[in-house]
């Protein structure tokens, strides 16, 4: 048995299901603080179609309750006093209850006393419904392997890609009743603010557009098909989310049948169509085997965060609902929690106590043993970012940074998954630092003023200095020695980018000297480096640079530049073109390989020469560090200048 997963318990029984479905909206009727924008209250919307979602399935009396809300996630003590109000009000125990959330970032926190409030009695009257509208139904699984550009790793360019959706199809006769859909993307598209300068929106985030764009098709089919002789009602749809900790719609998409059409639209439409042609597909039974085991799993929590934790206690700084779990964390020095797993006829749906990245949901559904293996995540506790081993020793990623559990968690986790699905499972192995990690070292040379420091990062883009309440996003830094030696030990094989910033004053914000030196690190190997930053930048009288016009003739591309400032012997300006999806991709690796770059012809004119119709994407720049690579905080870019293949095929 796998360390720390204990209590396990399991129901077995089979025949016909009943299913229930209700949904209730959740959308706050009062100012409300959101997760993330400036902390002031607000009742603001983009989108006021936010709800509490609730299956209700039961097999020869075992009955048990999906509940889904449009929120960033429940914490263990307030998913337990929803469930007890739940146990209370309607018989079924709180273990038979998964409690998810779709992790929108749009909606305020459950630590909020008022919302919570407002959630149970949401949530108690979904239940009801759902309770008092039970059907026989007939319900199928279907799994569909989406193209992998839907998705980026947003933690690194190199890492895993999972773009597998589920469905599951609930029927009742030949009318479709109810669409569960199950996929790996981070809910972070529609939320309109992040840092605490702006006011954000209240919303339900891009789940609940897929949701809305699946129920109009499908209303708009069946309101005729089922006529006269099935009754129509309107078709329910509830969005579980996959293992999406280091995943998020690319948007790199920008067509979509033969059109020009916003990014998260194309996501959107993209997504429901797959959905909607997956559920087609779909085959219904009846009768169904149903298995549901539950278990504790301990984990355990880094030495210095329990340290923090007893200070916050000793100082009173705990508010009291999670007192008492803060007080438990402090004696054991470990965190306990519940996972679940349904087991219906080959689909096995399984829940995570936080968000899980990628590569792990890979290896659970690679090891489960079942055709439909669906994770779902942020369900019943939420416990921060479950990532593998070598990140969370690594320790470089916010996702690895974001959890105050062990480097192992993520490997105890999907372990203890696997233990309780299939005891018969391959198991994650256990990493050895010095097997499977590399180092790197070097030596950078700058003679300028401040404190020089070194940092790295897996994503591939500036450093973040954050604007609470966003969080800062420095990946690991330090100080750089006074003969310019620095090293990193620990890093798991692949490319990370290092960036090299200076402090002039503790008042002020770093200063980016330079970002995106690619490292490339194998296991068992140092990997050295030699930086060199000149001591005076270019373009130090360049204030602006600004595309003015653009004019297409025959295989050229003519751009007129407006400088605004002085250009000064030594100041070059580039002109480079990039294919436009390549530069709306979240990682900035196309400064690196620019498609063509343009030649001066006068003062302000610059020519692209044999350039074929496409859709491209212009920056005009100034090299400030000469390294030969545009660097977006560091060097003088000229805002983007979009052309689309139609431009080509214009009149001038």
């Amino acid at each position: 048995m796998v360390s720390g997963l204990h209590d396990i318990e399991e129901y077995h029984t089979s025949g016909e299901i009943y299913i229930g479905l209700s949904s209730k909206s959740i959308a706050p009727t009062w100012p409300v603080i959101l997760p993330y924008g400036k902390q002031i209250p607000l009742l603001d919307f983009y989108n006021r179609n936010i709800f509490c979602k609730v299956a209700t399935i039961e097999v020869d009396k075992l009955e048990l309750l999906l509940i889904a809300c449009d929120v960033i996630g429940f914490r263990k003590t307030d998913a337990n006093y929803i469930k007890t109000a739940i146990e209370e009000k309607f018989g079924i125990k709180k273990d038979f209850i998964i409690l998810a959330a779709t992790h929108n970032h749009s909606y305020p926190r459950v630590s909020d006393q008022k919302i919570r409030e407002y959630l149970k009695e949401k949530i108690i009257e979904a239940v009801n419904e759902a309770l008092n509208t039970k059907f026989r139904a007939k319900i199928g699984f279907g799994k569909m392997k989406l193209p992998a550009w839907m998705n980026v790793n947003r933690a690194r360019p190199d890492g895993a890609v999972d773009t597998t959706l589920y469905v599951i199809r609930i029927d009742e006769g030949d009318a479709i009743r109810g669409i569960i859909f199950n996929f790996p993307s981070h809910p972070n598209t529609h939320t309109t603010a992040w840092g605490g300068k702006v006011p954000g929106k209240i919303g339900p985030e891009w789940p609940e557009y897929v949701r809305k764009y699946i129920e109009t098709y499908i209303d708009r089919e069946q309101m005729f098909n089922l006529y006269p002789h099935t009754e129509f009602r309107d078709v329910f749809t509830m969005f579980l989310l996959g293992a999406a900790g280091d995943l998020q719609p690319s948007l790199t998409i920008y067509r979509y049948k033969g059109k020009i059409v916003d990014r998260k639209r194309a996501f959107v439409e993209m997504l429901g169509d797959y959905v909607i042609d997956l559920v087609n597909k779909v085959k219904t039974k009846a009768k169904v085997d149903l298995r549901y085991k539950w278990a504790n799993i301990r984990i355990p929590i880094k030495p210095e965060f329990v340290e923090r934790i007893k200070k916050a206690l000793k100082e009173g700084k705990v508010p009291e609902p999670y007192r008492k779990e803060y007080e438990i964390y402090a004696k054991t020095g470990s965190c306990e929690t519940i996972i679940q797993a349904l087991i219906l006829n080959n689909a096995c749906i399984c829940t995570a106590p936080g968000e899980v990245t990628a590569d792990l949901g890979i290896e659970f559904q690679r090891r489960a043993g079942y055709e439909y293996p669906i994770l779902v995540t942020v369900a019943n506790d939420y416990l921060g970012y479950f990532v593998s081993e070598l990140m969370g020793v690594e320790n470089i990623r916010y996702e690895a940074q974001g959890s105050f559990l062990c480097a192992e968690r993520g490997r105890l986790l999907i372990n203890s998954l696997l233990t309780l699905v299939n005891p018969k499972a391959e198991l994650l192995r256990e990493v050895n630092p010095d097997r499977d990690m590399g180092n790197i070292e070097g030596v950078i040379e700058y003679e300028g003023e401040g404190e020089l420091f070194v940092g790295i990062k897996r994503e591939c883009n500036t450093p973040s200095y954050g604007e609470p309440p966003a969080a800062p996003f420095l990946g690991r830094r330090v100080k750089v020695s006074d003969n310019g030696y620095f090293k990193f030990d620990k890093v798991a094989p692949g490319i990370v980018y290092l960036y090299a910033d200076v402090v002039l004053s503790k008042e002020t914000r770093p200063k980016l000297l330079m970002w995106g030196e690619p490292i490339r690190v194998k296991a068992g190997e140092t990997t050295k480096v030699h930086i060199k930053i000149p001591k005076d930048f270019c373009g130090k009288y360049i204030e602006e640079l600004k595309i003015t016009d653009v004019l297409i003739d025959g295989y050229s591309i003519i751009c007129k530049l407006n400088i605004k400032g002085k250009v000064q012997k030594g100041d070059i300006i580039r002109g480079w073109l990039f294919r436009l999806k390549d530069v709306y991709s979240h990682h900035k690796t196309f400064i690196y390989h620019p498609l063509n770059e343009a030649i001066r012809e006068s003062n302000n004119t610059y020519i692209f020469n044999n350039v074929l119709p496409d859709d491209y994407a212009i920056f005009f720049w100034v090299d400030v560090n000469r390294n030969n690579r545009m660097e977006f905080g560091v060097d003088i870019i000229s805002p983007m200048k979009v052309l689309y293949k139609e431009n080509f095929m214009s009149k001038t």
